[in-house]
């Protein structure tokens, strides 16, 4: 009760604060509307929750509480993965604030917005990392990038296991958010562990040996090696050059290395695990099997887009196989990874569109990516089908998909068109700028993907705040959140008769 009346009250003291500084954009828009609703509805559940709020009854749960603290940690993760993002940016924002961690001056709102894209791997940034940051700045944001990657569910568990105080009922409730079925947590850690560390330092090897090659020193190729690896593999999209990896598109080793980390880091560890047994044709779990078709199916349609778009327009001047390679490349990296080869400003607009839908899909449920994951978007896609077909179930490898996992898949597109429409229209009534780049920034920051439109560095400081929860919102995920802000889950017995009602 407490943590949502805390919660609603600073999105409360948000949108005052909008309206205030902005009052003069709001007043001549048509959100005014928009503005003044939310404060008033955000006055209503206030009121609400005031009512229900008793001091008394807080400070009794609070001192006499009969649950463990490690049932209290265990048996609420979605306000434990709140709290661990909200601390590891606070700490990241403090740390990146002192004058050791930049070469000129940080502004604090600057320093949070690094800090919260690093922890929430998405990449935007208000400001150029390579320059402003000192090599101790660009070190902690390369740490903020890995624990926001790793996430809170590993960090838990190789601290429960290492205690030794760990039951059965919090080990599935640990291993139910780290791999596909339940299991030891020690083989879960393991799994994560493994494909986490390969993957980053076979990336990082390689990375080292690509930038030496392109003129670069040792030095400078091991720490670029480095920090491209664990970014890539993250998604965060973080890049210490100037224009991300524009400078590399004539670079297979580059584009290769970056966008294989990638894909893996956005696939479940499990799913990674699962990757030769798919190739040889043996049969896997159907979730991975699900993951692993969908995003084979986006990298190569989204090549495929890459290149009949923009075959005669970006492309043109490079070579048949340089062609391949860069569409290969943006079609990862566009929806999940945030980095980019070619100059995005100079898109076609129809390819812009489909960037908007890849980025809004996002990765897979395990992985590191935001958006609505691959499955959410094959569940839909298959109850499509199922409806168009006339079929009761939906069957997908001998399997029936149960009728919750529809409805959390509509409930999860729902939220995150809901709440990108939302970020869209605040930002719109706040920010001079054109509607296409603002929607293009809105999509990028709630799936955490990090691509911009050069948007980022021309945001003022409400705009900088916008995108900043956007980002939160989008690494915890909109459902996360609401979770965290209602009650406990209750299940309902309705005795009422079903009622039939006509669609079309």
């Amino acid at each position: 009760m407490a943590f949502r009346l805390f919660f609603k009250i600073f999105i409360l003291i948000l949108c005052v604060f909008v309206t205030w500084y902005k009052f003069d954009a709001i007043s001549s828009s048509p959100f005014l509307a928009l503005t003044f609703g939310t404060i008033f509805i955000s006055l209503y559940f206030l009121l609400i929750d005031f009512k229900q709020f008793s001091l008394k009854n807080f400070k009794k749960n609070f001192y006499e509480n009969k649950e463990s603290s490690l049932d209290l940690f265990l048996n609420h993760p979605a306000k434990m993965l709140v709290m661990y993002f909200i601390f590891i940016s606070f700490v990241g924002t403090i740390l990146l604030s002192f004058p050791f961690s930049h070469y000129d001056k940080v502004s604090p709102i600057d320093a949070f917005f690094t800090a919260v894209s690093a922890a929430c791997v998405t990449g935007l940034t208000t400001i150029n990392i390579g320059e402003h940051f000192s090599s101790l700045g660009q070190i902690i944001i390369l740490i903020l990038i890995q624990l926001g990657g790793l996430g809170i569910m590993v960090l838990a568990s190789i601290v429960l296991y290492n205690i030794g105080k760990i039951s059965l009922k919090h080990e599935r409730i640990i291993t139910s958010d780290l791999t596909d079925d339940l299991g030891e947590v020690k083989k879960a850690l393991i799994c994560i562990g493994e494909v986490t560390f390969i993957a980053e330092f076979i990336g990082a090897l390689l990375l080292t040996l690509a930038f030496y090659l392109n003129g670069e020193n040792v030095s400078v190729s091991i720490f670029k090696g480095i920090f491209t690896s664990i970014s890539a593999f993250c998604n965060a999209g973080f890049s210490l050059e100037q224009n991300s990896l524009e400078a590399f598109k004539n670079s297979p080793l580059i584009l290769y290395t970056v966008s294989t980390l990638i894909i893996l880091g956005s696939l479940s560890p499990a799913t990674c695990l699962l990757l030769p047994k798919f190739f040889q044709g043996k049969k896997i779990k159907v979730q991975s099997q699900i993951s692993i078709v969908t995003t084979l199916s986006l990298l190569i349609f989204g090549t495929f887009c890459f290149l009949f778009f923009e075959w005669n327009n970006i492309l043109s001047d490079l070579s048949i196989s340089e062609k391949f390679n860069n569409a290969w490349f943006m079609s990862a990296a566009s929806r999940t990874g945030g980095f980019s080869s070619i100059d995005i400003l100079k898109l076609k607009d129809s390819l812009y569109i489909i960037i908007l839908i890849f980025m809004f899909i996002g990765g897979t449920p395990g992985g590191i990516a935001g958006g609505v994951k691959t499955t959410t978007f094959a569940v839909l896609i298959l109850t499509f089908f199922a409806t168009v077909r006339n079929k009761r179930n939906i069957i997908i490898g001998e399997r029936e998909i149960r009728k919750e996992a529809v409805y959390k898949a509509i409930t999860i597109f729902m939220l995150f068109l809901t709440f990108a429409l939302f970020v869209f229209f605040m930002l719109l009534a706040t920010q001079p700028q054109n509607t296409k780049v603002l929607l293009f920034e809105t999509i990028s920051a709630l799936g955490t993907t990090g691509l911009s439109l050069n948007v980022t560095p021309n945001l003022d400081e409400i705009g900088k705040v916008i995108i900043i929860f956007t980002m939160f919102v989008g690494r915890v995920g909109p459902l996360t959140l609401l979770m965290t802000l209602g009650g406990k889950r209750e299940l309902e017995k309705s005795s009422y008769p079903p009622v039939k009602i006509s669609l079309n």
